[in-house]
């Protein structure tokens, strides 16, 4: 019981469903702007010369590193043809062009490829007028639908010159994600649509730093610029439309708070309708739980209105920075 009514209030968790219009990923770095700003060029985190000349063993363990990130890499393909100025998902139907989409599931499937992935839906119900019912991946229409090759490198040789990330799956044997990489980075470099380029190319940077100092940082250690990365995400933490949105998600837990005390309050009303000597042990143990829980929200309902959601620690943590 304690443990759904805390779960009560957070922001939703992909792939629920959410309200038209306004898919929200509970995220500090979000728009394509915030990503360029927050975030340095990958070359000065991991440089091009150091990268070439790594042993062949921490040259694969980087690669790794990079492949297995798939979730990482979906979600910065997806920010890059939805995410919108006011820091919200705005998925527009493929198909019908008209109605926002709903995130309707992940994609399911053996491949670790395909970690990570989201699926569309147009709904067909509580709309006036309907959807078309359509359904479609963060991938369709893109260069890297239909390409059995992991995001997460394509990321990184859009961080990087790409002839890097090349080089190294050419020097360990990977013939096979070479190709596939070659066709996905030509069909990018030739897309009609240039400002979904630059916007995949400044997610890059988001993705590779997130990588390079989360899962590689002991090829990383040289790399002096972590207390200004701290800085730049302070800085966007206390910006006005992030303070904004803070103070929205912290009205909305209130809310949930007080639905959670109306129901607690009736199930222990019901349970005291019997007299202290019909109640079983078992009840009597059940009432003390709801309690404790009553208790618990009302504590939460006597907290300051507008306390930060995300602190400092959670920030670096979501940047893959040591806690201070």
């Amino acid at each position: 019981m304690r443990r759904r009514i805390q779960a009560q209030g957070r922001l939703p968790s992909p792939p629920a469903r959410m309200r038209l219009g306004a898919t929200v990923e509970p995220f500090l770095v979000r728009t394509p702007g915030e990503a360029e700003k927050v975030w340095p060029l990958a070359e000065t985190i991991l440089s091009t010369h150091t990268i070439k000349h790594l042993a062949p063993t921490e040259q694969r363990f980087l690669l790794a590193a990079f492949r297995r990130n798939s979730t990482l890499a979906y979600r910065c393909l997806r920010w890059a043809r939805w995410m919108t100025s006011n820091r919200k998902l705005e998925v527009i139907c493929l198909k019908c062009r008209l109605t926002t989409a709903w995130s309707h599931t992940m994609v399911s499937g053996t491949s670790h490829i395909d970690q990570g992935k989201w699926r569309w839906v147009c709904p067909l119900v509580r709309l006036d007028p309907k959807g078309c019912g359509g359904r479609f991946c963060d991938t369709t229409n893109t260069p890297f639908c239909h390409v059995p090759l992991s995001p997460g490198l394509v990321f990184a040789a859009l961080a990087y010159p790409s002839e890097v990330i090349q080089q190294l799956l050419q020097k360990n044997r990977q013939p096979v994600e070479l190709r596939n990489l070659h066709t996905v980075l030509h069909g990018v470099e030739t897309m009609a649509d240039r400002k979904l380029r630059d916007r995949l190319t400044q997610y890059a940077r988001l993705f590779c730093g997130t990588v390079l100092l989360g899962d590689c940082a002991e090829l990383t250690r040289s790399f002096d610029g972590v207390e200004a990365l701290e800085a730049r995400l302070r800085s966007l933490h206390r910006s006005k439309p992030v303070a904004e949105e803070y103070a929205a998600s912290a009205i909305r837990q209130r809310q949930a708070s007080y639905t959670q005390l109306r129901k607690l309050a009736s199930i222990l009303q019901y349970i005291d309708k019997d007299s202290p000597s019909g109640q079983t042990s078992q009840r009597l143990d059940h009432r003390r739980e709801l309690w404790v829980d009553l208790r618990d929200v009302v504590q939460t309902l006597c907290d300051p209105l507008n306390p930060a959601p995300i602190d400092l620690q959670a920030l670096l943590a979501e940047a893959s920075l040591p806690s201070p």
